[in-house]
């Protein structure tokens, strides 16, 4: 229910207007955030239509040519944070930790089993592009019986050592590199 009053005070809705489905959808979608975003943006009479940004004013100049728009947003985005660290007192030596505030919440990874990442590999949508391992999720659910114990194995114990992978775990062909 807080959630809700938060939400009323948020988009001037009167809790008044909000109907009983919306409140049950609430409630029954606890734990589902994709769920309960979509019912609040259906609260709030958000499209969730996907738009696009077909020109931008920049220094009073007009920009419409979408490769001159990406280059534009590009640059933005990879020069904000050294420019917003130029902002920042130098004196000022106070640590993040002084801006956190303490919480009972707590985040855990739990070991995972075969089965269940056997599961997961066989939901893969199929028509999805290949991601940053290059590996296509047309192929996973097919080996899927093959590499699925190995793989709950490379989490769990990552889970137990506190050590992650940083550039990846890739599969041995052979005596060989699968990269090769």
């Amino acid at each position: 229910m807080t959630v809700i009053l938060l939400l009323c005070a948020s988009s001037n809705l009167k809790l008044s207007e909000l109907n009983l489905f919306s409140i049950n959808n609430f409630n029954e979608y606890t734990g589902d955030s994709r769920k309960t975003w979509q019912t609040i943006n259906e609260l709030t009479s958000r499209k969730s239509g996907k738009k696009s940004v077909t020109s931008l004013k920049l220094n009073g100049v007009s920009l419409t040519n979408p490769t001159i728009l990406s280059n534009e947003f590009n640059n933005h985005f990879a020069t904000i944070g050294p420019k917003l660290a130029e902002k920042v007192d130098p004196s000022n030596t106070r640590s993040f930790l002084d801006y956190l505030t303490s919480t009972d919440k707590q985040f855990k990874f739990r070991p995972t089993t075969a089965n269940k990442v056997f599961s997961l590999f066989n939901k893969l949508d199929k028509s999805k592009a290949t991601g940053l391992d290059m590996i296509s999720a047309r192929l996973i659910p097919e080996c899927a019986d093959l590499i699925c114990k190995p793989i709950s194995e490379i989490f769990n114990q990552s889970i137990i050592q506190g050590v992650f992978p940083i550039q990846g775990v890739f599969p041995m062909i052979g005596n060989g590199n699968a990269r090769e």
